[in-house]
């Protein structure tokens, strides 16, 4: 399991689909174009497709979910538009870019309208 968290994948993800039924959601990383299908039940069941999610996501035996830090951001945000725009991923800093997403999550309306678990 630390091999697996280890070779953990963070990212900004489009959400492609949802299967409620079975607890699955199918995300796209926005930038590269990389695809999970990742095993969560709570955030299958308490998220729309119209939102940004920045997360971590562990594949461990064949198995993707999600590590928890779950930012969600309306697709039609400005400051997620604007971040995606100048987005670079030259020497990339994975504290530096979760720090920007933060502050662009704490000043979005949406972080107050989505029940996390």
């Amino acid at each position: 399991m630390l091999e697996a968290m280890k070779d953990s994948y963070v990212g900004l993800f489009k959400i492609n689909n949802i299967d409620f039924d079975n607890g699955y959601l199918e995300i796209e990383d926005v930038f590269n174009k990389r695809k999970f299908k990742i095993i969560d039940i709570a955030l299958s069941s308490s998220t729309e497709s119209n939102v940004y999610l920045y997360n971590r996501i562990i594949t461990y035996n064949g198995l993707s979910f999600s590590s928890g830090i779950n930012l969600f951001f309306q697709k039609d945000n400005k400051f997620i538009k604007d971040y995606i725009k100048s987005y670079n991923n030259y020497n990339i800093n994975y504290i530096a870019e979760t720090l920007k997403l933060l502050k662009i999550y704490k000043s979005s309306s949406l972080s107050h309208n989505i029940n996390y678990l």
